[in-house]
């Protein structure tokens, strides 16, 4: 399927939310990265402290895919997968983990608009499945 936040949607309303599990809802502010909005008021712009995980948090991604094998894949924190720079990773196939859920969902970026310009990206993700290892 494939999820998109258009520039300038207001994140809190559900239709602009990948709700992926009861725990797990990815979205994205006008301005710098995607978080879970299920725990999380806004990114935490990619300060990690321990009262404070990398956003999106419960999740760790990866380049690659679940064909690969789970146990081949690096996973990381969001910001540190895409280096920083979420555009470098448009069309490149990937993983996303959730980690409490143990669940494995291949994930490719379609879209991200750079800077305070609307917030605007898009995937597209397999279905969430806990029997992928």
């Amino acid at each position: 399927m494939t999820f998109t936040k258009a520039d300038s949607a207001d994140w809190t309303l559900q239709q602009n939310q990948d709700r992926l599990t009861d725990s797990v809802w990815i979205t994205r502010q006008s301005r710098q990265s995607i978080f879970n909005i299920a725990i999380e008021e806004e990114s935490d712009g990619g300060l990690n402290t321990s009262n404070n995980p990398l956003s999106p948090q419960k999740t760790e991604w990866a380049i690659g895919t679940i064909e690969d094998g789970i146990e081949t894949l690096d996973f990381f924190p969001f910001i540190e997968y895409h280096s920083y720079y979420p555009i470098v990773i448009i069309g490149i196939p990937s993983v996303l983990h959730l980690f409490e859920e143990d669940i494995y969902i291949d994930i490719t970026m379609n879209s991200w608009t750079s800077g305070a310009n609307g917030g605007g990206f898009s995937y597209t993700r397999s279905t969430p499945s806990q029997d992928q290892e």
